[in-house]
């Protein structure tokens, strides 16, 4: 089973803070673009390896790395075709609740699994009712498929990221604060002087530490509470409800 790990560049000078930031926001344009485009029902069905067909042949994005910016445009798709998801699973509450017979239900479910849904005014008026056209608003990451970067062990120990940079043949070498070998699909956040490193990582096993057994229950004021009638993390809505906000 895989998770999300974090890692932070260490001691990070700020030249090249500031020439993957410059990266980030070129980048981030590219996610308007797409956004723009194929935000709405335009982006109904689209293949990123269509548009990435006719943009090679079209489309200059000097200075920037061909498959960092083919890795954005995948990106930005696949978070419209998740948007897209989420806007059907409403939809499918709407038909489930409107039609009674399970032909009736079988027939619109199947309309709107395989995006034949603009065809049809009912699903059309449902799913553009809840479907508005997004935005982006994010313009400082940089995603990076396998293959595209390296690493190697600084003196310390710790490992270097090196991706390519806006001038060829120029890669940026990012010190790090671990040692850890990173493998797969690489997504970097620029913000604050630091870049954060996401990857993708199998979690560890880890076997029983005891015979008791204790419940606990997830909570909002705190992170948990547990059988015991202790709570543990408490204050955690203080720093939930600003970044719930923010994101709504």
């Amino acid at each position: 089973m895989k998770g999300t790990r974090i890692v932070f560049s260490r001691n990070l000078n700020p030249g090249k803070y500031n020439a993957l930031d410059e990266q980030a926001h070129l980048l981030g344009k590219i996610r308007s673009e797409v956004w723009q485009v194929f935000g709405s029902i335009n982006g109904v069905g689209v293949n990123h390896r269509m548009i990435r067909t006719d943009w090679v042949k079209s489309r200059d994005f000097s200075p920037l790395p061909a498959k960092e910016w083919k890795e954005t445009l995948r990106d930005a798709l696949d978070d419209i075709h998740l948007y897209e998801t989420a806007c059907k699973e409403k939809v499918r509450k709407q038909i489930h609740a409107r039609f009674k017979q399970d032909k009736d239900r079988k027939k619109y479910f199947g309309l709107l699994k395989y995006d034949q849904w603009r065809e049809n005014p009912l699903l059309c008026r449902w799913m553009r009712k809840i479907k508005k056209h997004g935005r982006n608003h994010t313009h400082n990451q940089i995603v990076l498929e396998n293959g595209v970067y390296s690493q190697f062990r600084g003196k310390d120990g710790r490992t270097w990221l090196k991706i390519p940079s806006l001038i060829r043949r120029k890669p940026i070498a990012i010190p790090l604060n671990t040692n850890v070998d990173l493998h797969g699909m690489l997504r970097l956040i620029i913000k604050d002087g630091v870049v954060e490193v996401h990857y993708l990582a199998n979690n560890q096993k880890h076997s029983s530490c005891g015979t008791e057994v204790i419940g606990v229950d997830k909570g909002y004021s705190e992170v948990f509470a547990d059988s015991e009638g202790d709570f543990h993390g408490e204050g955690f809505s203080k720093l939930l409800t600003p970044i719930s906000n923010a994101r709504t």
